[in-house]
């Protein structure tokens, strides 16, 4: 190989090499973003049901009937309308001032319980990366044998270009 050619491979590499890194770059601040945004967001929302959850306690020792209502309006406005386990829960808190017993109670607090932790695991699970390093390394693999190949076929064509030029000036 010339120089010339070393200097361009070199040169091919450390572009390639810096387009990867810009795209990780670009991957890990959308992901920073999407923590300070969006989990801050959902750990406040899981915070509220926590304080909910706390009052209807209150309201069922206290057997408040408004209180109940005034919680249940506020619960339906965190919940999601169409999911069966969020509207359970609604359903369990309308059963509370039936007998105001503590059952009634314990099955809506399991039932938070269980959406809570739900969430907390979702939210764990979306602040991981999904690029692991098996992939990172083949897909560094998969770019250095397009760079090789690339760079053998066009000094391929070089060679017959040149070749074409001697003949042509022969």
């Amino acid at each position: 190989m010339e120089s010339n050619e070393i200097l361009a491979a070199i040169l091919n590499s450390a572009v390639i090499a810096s387009m990867i890194t810009a795209l990780f770059s670009k991957a890990q601040s959308d992901k920073s973003a999407k923590i300070d945004n969006i989990i801050k967001e959902r750990k406040a929302w899981r915070d509220k049901l926590r304080e909910l959850v706390a009052e209807v306690e209150t309201y069922t020792q206290e057997q408040n009937l408004k209180g109940i209502a005034s919680a249940e309006a506020r619960l339906v406005v965190l919940l999601n309308p169409v999911d069966r386990d969020d509207l359970a829960i609604i359903k369990a808190l309308n059963k509370i001032p039936a007998g105001w017993d503590k059952e009634c109670l314990q099955e809506f607090m399991d039932r938070v319980s269980y959406l809570l932790k739900h969430d907390w695991e979702r939210a764990k699970q979306e602040t991981t990366t999904r690029i692991s390093p098996q992939t990172l390394a083949l897909a560094s693999f998969f770019l250095f044998l397009v760079i090789i190949t690339s760079e053998r076929t066009l000094l391929e064509w070089n060679d017959v270009h040149d070749l074409n030029l001697k003949c042509k000036n022969s």
